[in-house]
């Protein structure tokens, strides 16, 4: 295998697991993941691989919460602006119910 053929398959992988990671799984799962990787002993790799790995799951992690803040912020903002328009609706029907109260009182008059 050339370098070329390596770095691209290597690449390939990595693309499979960051979809894997972001698209399939739950923050629990994830969570899950980091764990079982920091655990892993001497039997199964290296120490720097069990970091690596770990590191890159918990990249993931914090991607997939990062997108979750994202989407939240904007569902809250959207829920901010409807309450700003009714806000100012009431305003306005405070200052009409007020003109037409004045109104009343100087025709009674």
């Amino acid at each position: 295998m050339t370098l070329e053929e390596y770095l691209k398959d290597k690449r390939n992988k990595a693309k499979a697991e960051s979809a894997n990671d972001l698209y399939k799984k739950t923050i629990e799962h994830l969570l899950t993941d980091i764990h079982d990787e920091s655990l892993s002993q001497k039997q199964e790799r290296d120490g720097s691989e069990t970091v690596s790995r770990t590191m890159a799951r918990f990249a993931s992690l914090l991607v997939l919460l990062g997108r979750n803040a994202d989407d939240r912020a904007r569902d809250n903002l959207k829920k901010q602006e409807t309450l700003e328009r009714l806000t100012w609706v009431l305003v306005i029907l405070t200052a009409v119910l007020a003109f037409l109260t004045a109104a009343l009182l100087i025709a009674g008059k």
